[in-house]
C-alpha cells in the first residue's frame, strides 16, 4: 500500500523552495550543550537581510582591504537564503559562512570570524551547521577555496586539497585597452546561450547566479562566437574584479580580457584562476597583471566534474 502523500516524507531535492531555505531556529552552541559547537557562549542562526552590513564589517576585519562584500552577500540571499549563518553572542555578530548549493555540487565561501573571537571554536561551529543543511539537501559534493589560516580547520572537516587558485591584480597605472571587433556585448537575454558553453566547464548549471550577475552588471559582459554562432567564451567585468571568465581557448580569453579592460574599474581589477589553468598567467602577465595572492581548493565527497582548465576568472572565492 503507498503511503498518502499528505503523511509522505519528502526527500530535500523534493521540497518546495520555501521549505528548503528555511533557516530554522538558532542552535546554541554553548560549552556543554548537546550540540557542543564552542567553547564561546553563541549561537548560530540564518543570514538575514538586516545582517549584511554587519556581516559585511565582519568580513572585511578578518580579510582585510577594502573590499565590500555587502552586495554580493544580498545577491547571494537572493540565490539561496538558506545556506548562509551568522553566529551571534546577544545582537553582535561573531562570525559568518554561505553556502551556494548548485545540485551536483555546494561551493561554501565567505567563512569569516570576527579577530578578537578567533580561535574560541566559531568557525567550526558555523561550518559544521552549513555542512549540516548541505546535507539534509542531498548535496554530497562540497567545494571551498581556502586560506592558509582556514585550511587546517577544513583538514579536520574532511576536506581535501585538490587544486590551488590564484590571485592575479592589475598594476594601478595601467589604462584601459581598446575593445576587440570580435567581441560581443552580452546581457541576461543570453544567460542560456552562456549556460550551454559554461555548464559542462564549470560542472553544474548556475544560470540564475549568472543571470543576476549578468543584470548587476549591465554593459560590462562579453562574449566571442565560433564558426556556427555558437558562445566560444564569456567574461564578466564586476565592479574591481573579471570573473566568471571561461573559454577553451586561449586565444579566445585574450580577446574577452582586452574587452574587459577596455572598461574602467573603480579600483585595480583582480582575477581569481584556478592552478589548474596554466596558461592563465601568462596571458595575465601580458597585460599588466601579477600574481598578488593564492589560496587551496579543497573538496570533501566524490569527485566533481569540471573544466578548470578552461576557467581563466572565478566570480569570487564563495561561489566558484
Amino acid at each position: 500500500m503507498s503511503t498518502p502523500k499528505s503523511t509522505r516524507r519528502r526527500s530535500p531535492r523534493q521540497r518546495g523552495p520555501a521549505e528548503r531555505e528555511e533557516a530554522g531556529p538558532a542552535t546554541n552552541v554553548t560549552k556543554g550543550s548537546s550540540r557542543d559547537r564552542s567553547s564561546l557562549n553563541c549561537a548560530v542562526r540564518g543570514l538575514t537581510p538586516a545582517d549584511v552590513e554587519p556581516a559585511d564589517v565582519v568580513l572585511k576585519a578578518a580579510y582585510g582591504g577594502r573590499e565590500g562584500r555587502a552586495e554580493t552577500l544580498r545577491r547571494f540571499l537572493t540565490l539561496d537564503a538558506g545556506g548562509w549563518r551568522v553566529a551571534v553572542d546577544g545582537n553582535t555578530i561573531l562570525g559568518c559562512v554561505g553556502a551556494l548549493d548548485y545540485g551536483r555540487f555546494a561551493y561554501v565561501g565567505m567563512m569569516a570570524v570576527r579577530p578578537d573571537a578567533q580561535g574560541r571554536g566559531i568557525g567550526r561551529a558555523l561550518m559544521q551547521d552549513v555542512l549540516a543543511w548541505i546535507g539534509d539537501r542531498g548535496t554530497a559534493s562540497v567545494l571551498l577555496d581556502a586560506t592558509a589560516a582556514g585550511a587546517p580547520l577544513y583538514t579536520s572537516l574532511g576536506f581535501a586539497d585538490e587544486d590551488d587558485v590564484c590571485l592575479y591584480t592589475r598594476a594601478e597605472a595601467a589604462g584601459p585597452t581598446a575593445r576587440p571587433d570580435s567581441a560581443i556585448t552580452l546581457g541576461p537575454d543570453d544567460v542560456e546561450r552562456i549556460r550551454r558553453l559554461d555548464a559542462p566547464i564549470f560542472g553544474a548549471d548556475w544560470q540564475r547566479l549568472l543571470g543576476l550577475w549578468l543584470a548587476a552588471f549591465p554593459g560590462r559582459a562579453f562574449g566571442t562566437r565560433d564558426r556556427s554562432g555558437e558562445l566560444s567564451g564569456f567574461a564578466i567585468a564586476q565592479e574591481n574584479r573579471i570573473g566568471p571568465w571561461v573559454a577553451r581557448e586561449a586565444a579566445v580569453a585574450e580577446v574577452l580580457l582586452v574587452a574587459a579592460l577596455s572598461l574602467r574599474f573603480s579600483d585595480a581589477p583582480s582575477v581569481i584562476s584556478p592552478g589548474a589553468n596554466r596558461a592563465a598567467r601568462e596571458v595575465l602577465a601580458r597585460y599588466g597583471f601579477a600574481q598578488t595572492g593564492g589560496t587551496r581548493h579543497m573538496r570533501r565527497g566524490p569527485g566533481v566534474s569540471q573544466e578548470r582548465a578552461s576557467i581563466w576568472g572565478q566570480v569570487n572565492y564563495a561561489a566558484g
